[in-house]
């Protein structure tokens, strides 16, 4: 299996938890996720042939400039991934908030009236 079907086996493992918690067995990805899916799969993919070109320059020719330059697309390849997967509305992949942090907020503005209350 290449690393974008293992990706999109992931994410259909989510998926399925995600319909069971909820308890909606009709729960499938719309078109725009789909589209996400694919465009990350193919990044992961990607990803998986620039390791490879990696590991034969380091053991061939071992030409840094090569290498530099693989590196840096793979890394431009693994931020692509993680922002097409940004796009799926799954609760498992909303970001966490720091609870510290939130309960700082709360008290920092707990006494401030915010907004234009009570004007015309």
């Amino acid at each position: 299996m290449t690393a974008g079907d293992l990706l999109r086996a992931a994410l259909d493992a989510a998926l399925d938890r995600e319909r069971a918690q909820l308890g909606e067995p009709g729960l499938e990805w719309d078109e725009r996720e789909s589209q996400h899916i694919a465009a990350a799969c193919r990044a992961a993919d990607a990803v998986e042939l620039l390791d490879e070109q990696i590991a034969a320059e380091r053991a061939g020719e071992d030409r840094p400039s090569i290498i530099v330059k693989c590196l840096a697309e793979r890394r431009l390849q693994d931020d692509k991934t993680a922002e097409h997967l940004k796009y799926l509305q799954l609760d498992q992949f909303t970001p966490l908030k720091n609870p510290h942090r939130v309960a700082g907020g709360h008290a920092r503005w707990a006494g401030v009236q915010r907004g234009r209350k009570g004007t015309a």
